[in-house]
């Protein structure tokens, strides 16, 4: 509804073509229902090997403590010997950069809203450090799912 009669409104009318208002063409299909639920965020994690130069990651798992365990065992499976978590993230995307001549300062994480923005800023990390040959050797995003009620 909305005033009519100018300073001394002198009453109410409809607003055209609200739901349950006369002034427009009413719908014929009613909105349908809300879903009950709500959004699940996910969690994700890279970790990286003492020894080889394979390593692990996880991605969308519904715990900090399962994305980490994915990705050491990740890591370990694929040749890593012993690995440690070096970057865990919910909800959002990650990127990992390299260069080869980094070896001592190691691989750039950097988590984002989108893997091109994460990827960008891991890149600019890089060769911040003094990378000439930075790359992005992973990127990947946590999904986060509807649990209906």
């Amino acid at each position: 509804m909305y005033p009519i009669g100018g300073q001394g409104v002198q009453g109410c009318a409809p607003i055209p073509g609200a739901q349950g208002g006369g002034g427009g063409a009413p719908s014929s299909t009613p909105m349908p229902p809300r879903p009950m639920g709500e959004w699940i965020k996910t969690w994700g994690a890279l970790a990286s090997p003492s020894e080889g130069k394979q390593g692990g990651a996880s991605v969308s798992e519904l715990t900090e403590g399962a994305a980490r365990r994915k990705a050491l065992e990740n890591c370990e499976r694929q040749g890593g010997g012993r690995c440690k978590v070096d970057f865990v993230y919910q909800n959002q995307c990650v990127s990992a950069v390299s260069s080869p001549e980094l070896v001592s300062t190691g691989t750039k994480y950097v988590s984002a809203a989108t893997e091109e923005e994460a990827t960008q800023a891991a890149l600019q990390d890089c060769k911040a450090a003094g990378g000439t040959q930075c790359k992005s050797i992973y990127s990947a995003c946590t999904i986060p799912f509807f649990k209906k009620y």
